[in-house]
């Protein structure tokens, strides 16, 4: 049996080292761990350069082409080969010694299943919001798992994040690899739809646990004060994602939903409140840049939503 790890980090060097030490512990090996070094300058590529383990295929990226474009280059890769079961994670993910064993173990016992992940636990708690279901097609909501059902042994969910995610092989080289010109957020949802459109669902085992080393987002209040440079990527993606997928009405009520978005910002730039009129202000210019790209089709890297 044969199986990948697939890693992409960009300036964590710290959470890397953590990370690895996790995949090198599993109780059922790799075979090969691809790293993707997303142009990191914190001496991440000195690091990965000085490993000496056989197993790994290190690729350091000219530029920082995003968790998008990282899983892309890295899973291309792992096209190379003909692995049994392929494991996406991200740098700050650190996986139980029996993680690989536990999901290994479900998946010989439901054949039928193209993926398989565990519960993600972030500051002790479950993160429901890595497993989910879809709910409303035509407006496309998707609602997380409910926390009771950790409790059983296994359930069904149709997306989940990358954090964790392991594919059949089979599976893997039927759906192919993700967007890279999604760049960041949605890459998995559109992955996960490609399963889902063929009437496929993944496999959670919640004894197979993965600690998330984030801090969960505080409540800001409503969705519009939510709105950040990351929301660019995260409408535009969810927009192609449904139109690739759900089709239907269900893009034309997206773009719908955000001209709302976009009017209701235009209100909130009358607003005495400091915050809420800078935030408003904000709000019109990315929804703007969002109508007009989902309406062209166009895919890629804004200059202006990067890291700030």
């Amino acid at each position: 049996m044969k199986s990948v790890a697939v890693i992409v980090t960009h300036n964590r060097i710290d959470l890397l080292k953590e990370c690895l030490d996790c995949v090198n512990s599993q109780e059922i090996p790799f075979s090969r761990i691809i790293v993707v070094d997303n142009h990191s300058t914190d001496g991440t590529k000195e690091y990965l350069d000085k490993i000496e383990d056989p197993r790994y295929i290190v690729i350091h990226s000219e530029k920082n082409c995003g968790g998008a474009g990282g899983f892309s280059m890295g899973l291309q890769e792992a096209q190379k080969d003909d692995y049994d079961w392929v494991l996406i994670l991200d740098d700050d993910a650190m996986i139980s010694p029996d993680y690989m064993k536990i999901l290994i173990e479900a998946g010989e016992k439901h054949k039928d299943v193209p993926a398989l992940c565990g519960s993600v636990y972030a500051q002790d708690e479950i993160d429901l919001t890595h497993r989910r279901r879809v709910g409303n097609k035509l407006i496309f909501s998707e609602h997380s798992v409910d926390a009771k059902e950790y409790q059983k042994d296994e359930f069904y969910c149709d997306t989940v994040t990358f954090c964790g995610l392991l594919m059949r092989g089979s599976a893997f080289r039927k759906y192919g690899i993700p967007i890279k010109d999604y760049f960041i957020w949605c890459d998995d949802t559109e992955y996960c739809l490609r399963m889902y459109k063929n009437g496929e669902r993944m496999l959670t085992v919640p004894k197979a646990v993965l600690n998330h080393r984030t801090t969960r987002s505080e409540n800001k209040g409503s969705i519009l004060m939510r709105i950040e440079w990351k929301s660019y990527y995260g409408y535009r993606n969810r927009y192609d994602a449904t139109k690739r997928h759900i089709g239907g009405l269900t893009p034309i009520v997206i773009r719908l939903e955000y001209k709302i978005f976009y009017l209701a910002s235009i209100i909130m730039r009358l607003s005495p409140n400091e915050e809420k009129r800078k935030q408003g202000e904000f709000n019109c210019s990315l929804l703007k840049d969002v109508l007009k790209d989902t309406k062209s089709g166009y895919l890629g890297v804004r200059e202006k939503y990067l890291w700030k």
